[in-house]
């Protein structure tokens, strides 16, 4: 008791609460080989470990007793064995070995004993730690993260056309592996695409820091070329040619990746006069410019008009022409 406050406070120590007599406690180390000795270890990195269960319930002989401890990371489980310290402590100590390592296109977390004995092999999902449970305690180390950034995050690339997803994050990795659909590829930082046909790949990039291994992953899109036609302002149908000269007309284009895009629109030959359309998205799922007649390009009958598209990458020109009458 004080007399601050005329009498009417205290003071009090405050600390960490500290197990009562008896129960249970888990405590997870990691040997530092700089300064050789073990550490409190909060997360998990390829290294040594050392599990100690205090549990007095367990000390039933007064021989050093064995207990196996059940451990998780991700959906793996394994048993992980324990050795009493002393006869009659009620201490126990487990060790084991943690590595990851890119095995194919997979990250692998293989957890062992200090003489090699494998324990649990498991691909590393986004997030895991390492669940140790025991009535009345438990533990988690989460798995360190080696945040890794692909760039882009999405890629469209038409058929024919070449594109690169590279890795942003870590800036200086010791090490990085590529795959695309499965299958290994050399690449350094960055990883080369050629679009041969429709369809989506899944690249991925294994990424060593030091002794910490991460997974990241992208999905491109290749599409198909964009493709143009002149259509009849009324009704759709394909124009055909010759055109007569009066009559107003469109242009379609499909296999158009996105919303924004235009044409230009205007006459072969000496002279030309251009104008730019814009495509607007056609119930059918096309995209088509507002009417026009050729005169708003100087044509007429016995011209050619030409209306082309070009990849905003600069990797093809899509281009169509039209003879009128």
């Amino acid at each position: 008791a004080t007399e601050l406050g005329g009498g009417l406070t205290t003071a009090a120590r405050v600390e960490p609460p500290r197990p009562r007599p008896g129960e249970p406690t888990l405590t997870l180390e990691r040997w530092d080989n700089e300064a050789l000795k073990w550490v409190r270890a909060r997360d998990l990195t390829p290294a040594l470990y050392r599990l100690a269960l205090v549990d007095r319930a367990l000390d039933t002989t007064c021989e050093r007793e064995q207990v196996t401890l059940p451990l998780a990371v991700g959906e793996k489980e394994f048993l992980l064995p324990l050795v009493e310290e002393a006869a009659t402590g009620g201490e126990f100590e487990g060790r084991f070995a943690v590595t990851l390592e890119p095995r194919g296109c997979s990250l692998l977390l293989s957890v062992s004993t200090p003489e090699g004995k494998l324990l649990a092999e498991t691909e590393v999902p986004a997030g895991a730690c390492l669940v140790c449970r025991r009535p009345g305690a438990e533990l988690q180390a989460p798995i360190t993260p080696l945040p890794v950034v692909l760039s882009p995050s999405e890629l469209t690339l038409p058929v024919g056309c070449v594109g690169a997803v590279r890795l942003v994050q870590p800036e200086k990795p010791d090490e990085v592996r590529w795959c695309v659909d499965g299958a290994e590829r050399p690449g350094g930082t960055a990883v080369t695409l050629f679009a041969d046909a429709p369809r989506r790949v899944t690249v991925v990039a294994l990424v060593r820091q030091g002794l910490v291994w991460q997974r990241g992953e992208t999905v491109v899109s290749f599409v198909p070329q964009v493709r143009l036609s002149f259509v009849g302002a009324e009704g759709g149908l394909p124009a055909s040619e010759p055109w007569p000269c009066p009559l107003p007309l469109k242009v379609r284009a499909e296999h158009v990746p996105a919303s924004g895009a235009t044409v230009l629109v205007g006459k072969l030959g000496p002279d030309p006069k251009v104008v730019e359309l814009a495509l607007e998205r056609a119930p059918d799922g096309t995209f088509v410019t507002r009417a026009f007649r050729p005169i708003e390009v100087g044509a007429c009958a016995g011209d050619v008009l030409w209306a082309q598209l070009r990849d905003p990458q600069g990797c093809y020109t899509a281009y169509v022409v039209l003879s009128l009458r």
